[in-house]
């Protein structure tokens, strides 16, 4: 069988060598432009986008210093092929999430560039309250959530006793140690004490400070007029707001007035549909 002659002719290094030529050429400059490019972006990086400082705003806890260190070393520690101390490679969304997770006493971050400044505001959580046991005074906030350890409690109405036994451990005496940004009792307790003090404000009642006893049970001290320790005892429970609620009654209906004039030392409302009082 005849098979035919192929008459094309191989392809010789003579031919292949215009074309290796022309991509070593266009590599060349494929290599120059590159270069180019890098030294613009260098040059113009350098007089508009470098971050030259660092600003902190807001911060009353936080110190100034740790947070500025923190910043940088985020900054830094970046991987790009740019300047790492640039606004177009700063991480706008992670950075804010690393500092909330730092610090649990910071609620919220923001961050901006003026000019050649990083300004970093934070807003830290403000205590209303403080709970202080034998160990520990920690800040509350309004919802109840723990922040940062303060210095004492002379400023707050006080929280004190034991968080265990008063939730559902009665005499445990194990110790819990408040943990930052986790709240100190559920939204149902939290919210009658709270919504308790806020009556007894409205009254003029000036409250003290909030004692958690065992089994859902809590005192609160105040002071009005003459009476300067008063300690009114409830139970957080689904009829906690009835019994404030008759504790005011008993309160307008005599209890205020003899509270100018005569030392009042206790008045009890966990007993149902009664309000048991005594004057010293």
């Amino acid at each position: 069988m005849d098979r035919g002659i192929d008459t094309r002719s191989p392809i010789s290094k003579k031919s292949m060598q215009p074309r290796m030529l022309l991509l070593f050429r266009v590599y060349v400059w494929a290599m120059w432009i590159c270069l180019v490019l890098f030294i613009f972006l260098n040059t113009t990086h350098a007089r508009l986008f470098r971050i030259e400082a660092v600003r902190i705003e807001g911060n009353l806890v936080v110190p100034t210093e740790l947070l500025e260190a923190y910043v940088a070393e985020k900054i830094f520690n970046q991987r790009s092929i740019l300047p790492r101390d640039s606004s177009i490679t700063l991480p706008r969304l992670r950075l804010p999430k690393d500092i909330l997770h730092t610090w649990k006493s910071i609620e919220s971050v923001r961050i901006r560039m003026e000019q050649k400044t990083l300004v970093v505001t934070v807003r830290e959580y403000v205590p209303m309250y403080a709970y202080c046991d034998t160990r520990v005074c920690v800040g509350l906030t309004e919802q109840g959530k723990i922040t940062t350890p303060i210095l004492g409690q002379n400023t707050f109405i006080a929280f004190e006793g034991s968080l265990r036994s008063f939730t559902d451990r009665g005499y445990e005496r194990e110790y819990v140690s408040p943990q930052f940004g986790e709240y100190i009792l559920n939204a149902d307790a939290w919210n009658q004490i709270t919504q308790t003090i806020e009556v007894f404000e409205k009254n003029n009642i000036r409250v003290r400070s909030v004692e958690l006893r065992p089994f859902h049970f809590f005192t609160i001290t105040a002071s009005y007029g003459l009476s300067q320790n008063i300690e009114f005892r409830f139970r957080a429970d689904e009829h906690h707001l009835t019994r404030v609620d008759n504790t005011m009654l008993a309160w307008n209906e005599g209890l205020r007035a003899r509270a100018e004039n005569e030392l009042l030392e206790y008045v009890i409302s966990t007993i149902p549909e009664k309000v048991v009082y005594r004057f010293k």
